[in-house]
């Protein structure tokens, strides 16, 4: 991909730096670069730390629709945000 996640679901969920956690964009990153098969598991954890930190949940939105719609999905959005307009 051309974008960088991390910045893609921040900018999608319209968080600030100052708002984010390390864990959760950690979790972000590992996401992105995982096999689909793994992506249920980063999934997982991202459902436990929704528990802790309610903003993970946003994270967990968007993880669970780029494998249940594809990775496609996450190049329509990115291109939606980047233009409202569409």
């Amino acid at each position: 991909m051309n974008f960088n996640p991390l910045f893609f679901v921040a900018h999608f969920y319209g968080f600030s730096k100052a708002g984010r956690l390390s864990s959760i964009d950690n979790l972000a990153q590992k996401f992105m670069s995982a096999s689909h098969a793994s992506q249920q598991a980063i999934i997982d954890e991202a459902r436990t730390l929704t528990k802790s930190f309610p903003a993970a949940e946003q994270y967990l939105k968007f993880m669970e629709k780029a494998v249940n719609k594809g990775h496609d999905y996450i190049e329509k959005e990115h291109k939606r945000s980047a233009n409202p307009s569409l």
